[in-house]
């Protein structure tokens, strides 16, 4: 069972993201990084959820806290960071 939703740049839960934050938004799903939508932006654009996907090689608490080269690329890009909620969440957010 999959946790986790494709979506595409028309997708009505990417509606609240900017064009260059969409971009992050999908080249973090293709290359397998595990990202979530919020309901609302109270915590962040929206999530990385690290215990499910294959994402490990870009982003781990443990042993990938701060991020792959190009996880932070894409991130950077788009004027993007991230934050960890705790050691299974990272919120991203706006710089």
């Amino acid at each position: 069972m999959s946790y986790l939703t494709k979506y595409t740049r028309q997708s009505e839960e990417l509606s609240h993201l900017t064009g260059k934050q969409k971009t992050a938004y999908l080249k973090l799903q293709r290359l397998g990084v595990p990202v979530k939508t919020w309901d609302d932006d109270s915590r962040g654009l929206f999530w990385i959820w690290t215990e499910v996907g294959s994402g490990e090689e870009h982003i781990e608490y443990y042993s990938k806290y701060w991020g792959s080269d190009e996880l932070n690329a894409i991130l950077d890009a788009a004027d993007l960071y991230y934050e960890w909620a705790n050691s299974a969440v990272a919120h991203v957010y706006e710089q």
